[in-house]
């Protein structure tokens, strides 16, 4: 790393550490106006955002209904697959070897040793704001659909992550019935999905054709590379601009993908910036027994401008900005809203779940069994994100 990279990492780091002195200090301050829960847990109740709530529930009435019935069958649909996603993660990473975590902690503006994924300071704050924004606002536009009073709304901190809440009457919800419940619970998850879908849309229609307008492809790179793999061991860095693959000049990731899908354990791949070239010797897949493995994530093309002056470069970097949240808001949005059926305790899933069992099995014993599986998804969670670095430590040692 040269002495620029590392000046540029460190004033990173420095404007991160910032950041999240200043919410700290945002919240110490203000606290007597904060409601503490759980000791981590700061709630700042408001009436932002309650007349539209009011209003766009009861001019569109029947249609969130309908949605929020939608959003149940989704909702137990996607309880039933992130709950075999993570099951199946923690298998992959515990015993098939070079497996990669489908499951990452992602805290805005913050490296998380052996994650492929960063999320941006900036960007990621206002995209994980937008994503909490509408997933909260939607549990309350279809309680209030269904004549719940909704009594506050407000921003909440967990911990260094902002977030936000809107509080129905929880006393009138527990005299509703359970598809009614269903569809609240599940209105945040499916409004996620939902915009998940219009964020995916909004790259593939706006930014990335227009930015392809304006650029020509010039290489391929890494958006990660996986630590103690061929890869990294070949010197790769994640964003590094290769320009040929096994001495064949490329302008995109195209052949580069087509070589790695004809390797074999033990093969030569030798991938070339224009400065230098890297020889990779490639691993086992952990997933396509007989393939080469180097340890890469997120392969895309390289892009430059086709003009290259002051006006096309601040449209670009316009274009790029929303682009790139566009990215996050899909990421976060489809994370988040997953992550949220999971059954599991207080989440949108885990009260899926409790009403379900509860209209099942009875109360007591329903709420027993609600428990159990909340305790075993708890466990199979934390493993999910933990235990990849405790054996990367011992691999490390060892």
């Amino acid at each position: 790393m040269d002495i620029f990279s590392w000046a540029n990492l460190n004033l990173s780091n420095l404007l991160t550490i910032l950041f999240y002195v200043g919410i700290f200090a945002l919240v110490y301050f203000n606290r007597r106006k904060f409601e503490v829960q759980s000791g981590f847990i700061f709630l700042l109740r408001t009436k932002i955002g309650l007349n539209f709530i009011d209003k766009f529930s009861k001019k569109h009435r029947e249609f969130v209904k309908l949605m929020g019935y939608i959003g149940i069958g989704i909702g137990f649909v996607g309880m039933i697959f992130i709950s075999y996603t993570l099951i199946k993660n923690l298998y992959d990473v515990s015993f098939v070897p070079g497996a990669v975590s489908a499951v990452t902690p992602a805290l805005p503006g913050v490296k998380i040793p052996g994650s492929p994924i960063f999320i941006p300071l900036i960007a990621g704050w206002i995209a994980l704001f937008i994503v909490t924004v509408v997933h909260e606002f939607s549990h309350g536009i279809v309680a209030s659909s269904h004549g719940l009073k909704i009594k506050s709304s407000g921003v909440a901190f967990f911990g260094p992550i902002m977030g936000a809440f809107v509080e129905p009457d929880e006393k009138t919800m527990a005299r509703k019935s359970d598809v009614v419940k269903y569809s609240i619970f599940a209105a945040g998850p499916f409004s996620n999905i939902i915009l998940t879908v219009v964020a995916l849309v909004v790259i593939m229609l706006v930014a990335s054709p227009l930015l392809s307008v304006m650029t020509l492809p010039a290489g391929f790179s890494f958006q990660g590379v996986t630590s103690g793999l061929p890869a990294e061991a070949a010197g790769i860095k994640p964003e590094m601009v290769f320009t040929s693959v096994n001495g064949v000049g490329v302008t995109n990731e195209s052949y580069f993908i087509e070589v790695m899908d004809a390797t074999k354990p033990g093969d030569k791949v030798v991938i070339g910036t224009a400065e230098r070239s890297y020889e990779i010797t490639t691993a086992v897949h952990p997933e396509k027994e007989g393939k080469g493995f180097v340890g890469v994530t997120g392969v895309g093309t390289h892009f430059r401008l086709k003009h290259d002056n002051i006006i096309t470069k601040i449209a670009y970097w316009i274009l790029q900005q929303f682009g790139e949240l566009m990215w996050l808001v899909f990421l976060l949005s489809s994370g988040i809203g997953i992550v949220n059926l999971l059954p599991l305790g207080p989440i949108d899933g885990g009260r899926m779940l409790q009403e379900s069992l509860v209209k099942i099995k009875g109360k007591k014993q329903g709420i027993h069994i609600w428990k159990g599986v909340s305790l075993f998804f708890l466990i199979v969670l934390l493993l999910n994100v933990f235990l990849p670095f405790v054996l990367n430590f011992f691999r490390n040692i060892f």
